[in-house]
């Protein structure tokens, strides 16, 4: 193998590599935005709960009341 074949292989690698690169890079870029809509939208639903958008009780009850809150919005997701 010439010097010039070999120069010319290992710049067909390079660019294989960067399309590869640029490939994954755009696919996480996608990715990333959706998973996060998924999670916004969950959160919003239970931000539109008139009990949590003016939470005046005791903090240590919160945790109690979210979950009970998220379950009714699971099941009343599921059942429509």
């Amino acid at each position: 193998m010439s010097v010039q074949e070999r120069k010319q292989r290992e710049r067909a690698d390079r660019e294989r590599l960067i399309v590869a690169t640029a490939r994954e890079r755009e696919e996480a870029r996608h990715g990333h935005p959706s998973k996060r809509i998924t999670v916004e939208h969950a959160l919003a639903d239970h931000k539109r709960w008139k009990q949590l958008t003016r939470w005046t009780h005791r903090r240590e009850v919160l945790p109690g009341t979210y979950r009970a809150i998220a379950g009714l919005l699971s099941d009343r997701n599921t059942t429509t």
